[in-house]
C-alpha cells in the first residue's frame, strides 16, 4: 500500500458524515485517509498500522 508515494508514517480516519478539513493536510502531506465505518470492525485500521513506520501518528477519528 506504501509503494505508491504515500507518507506511511501518518495516516488519517475520516467519517464520511462530518465534514473535516483534515483533507487538505493529507494531500499535502500524502497521508492516507481511510474510512471507518464501525468502532468494533478494526481489521482494516489494524492492517493498516501494522504495515506504518514506528510511532506514527494517527489523527482523526471514525
Amino acid at each position: 500500500m506504501w509503494n505508491k508515494g504515500l507518507n506511511n508514517s501518518t495516516a488519517i480516519q475520516l467519517s464520511q458524515s462530518k465534514a473535516v478539513t483534515l483533507r487538505d493536510y493529507a494531500i499535502v502531506t500524502k497521508t492516507l485517509i481511510f474510512y471507518g465505518y464501525s468502532i468494533d470492525k478494526t481489521t482494516f485500521r489494524d492492517k493498516i498500522f501494522l504495515s506504518m513506520k514506528d510511532n506514527p501518528i494517527y489523527i482523526g477519528w471514525g
